[in-house]
């Protein structure tokens, strides 16, 4: 069972412009919002580009303008010496991701992939998200009592953002990345964020971080986007294992 040619086996480390291929349209919509508000005017500009995804967005069609969203991703995330040194071409994503896990004090190192980064970002939003829900519980994560409390309030943080949505099969998900984590880290972030409806992820981010950067006002919106990137990531790459793991039972 190797890779094919059309597709990796496992689909961790594929282009931005192809996650977004990928994503569903409220998935699409959601990032598109972010993309499309006034608070987020980027540096460079191609009007031809935004007016395909400002019509693409009225048609319901934004499946058609991937490439257009990805570059407009790319030019919010842009600061005028990269972009000049790029003779107006915007940064990369991965100069994006970067850009936002070092605002957000997420510790990585040149050699991790920008789909590891991702991870790190969620696994911080998770480790905000505990300490804003329980304090006291990170003192005592390393009991069981700790973490117990931990999930029992993180539960309850979700279920304020309308966890009711999820359906069964994701609670059976939360329930099981919650009740698996003694100490936060990046695998059981992605879970949790991947079980978390759409439309809380906006309000979690939001939530979660208060940005004071003012030199810098449109990484609150791209932090909100790598969330949304990276849980869409997350459900591929949960997907690719299931799939590898029930084609590996069918051999035995």
């Amino acid at each position: 069972m190797s890779n094919s040619e059309n597709r990796p086996l496992i689909r961790r480390h594929i282009a931005l412009e192809e996650v977004l291929q990928l994503a569903t349209p409220d998935e699409l919509v959601a990032i598109t919002d972010i993309l499309l508000d006034k608070a987020n005017d980027r540096l460079l500009g191609d009007d031809t580009a935004r007016q395909r995804l400002v019509h693409s967005y009225a048609e319901g069609e934004l499946y058609k303008v991937v490439n257009e969203i990805a570059f407009e991703i790319r030019a919010l995330g842009s600061v005028s010496l990269a972009s000049l040194l790029r003779r107006g071409e915007p940064v990369s994503y991965d100069e994006v991701v970067r850009d936002v896990a070092s605002e957000l004090k997420v510790e990585f190192s040149k050699a991790d992939s920008t789909s590891a980064i991702e991870e790190k970002v969620l696994a911080k939003l998770v480790e905000k998200l505990a300490e804003q829900a329980e304090p006291e519980s990170q003192a005592s994560s390393d009991s069981w009592f700790g973490r117990a409390r931990f999930n029992s309030s993180f539960t309850a943080l979700l279920g304020a953002l309308g966890k009711s949505g999820l359906g069964a099969a994701g609670d059976s998900l939360l329930s099981g990345a919650l009740g698996s984590v003694a100490a936060v880290g990046s695998v059981a972030a992605a879970g949790m964020l991947a079980a978390l409806p759409l439309t809380a992820v906006g309000a979690v981010s939001a939530g979660v971080w208060a940005f004071g950067n003012k030199k810098r006002p449109e990484l609150q919106g791209l932090t909100t986007i790598v969330v949304h990137i990276a849980r869409i990531r997350a459900g591929l790459v949960a997907a690719d294992h299931e799939d590898f793991a029930n084609r590996l039972r069918a051999c035995l």
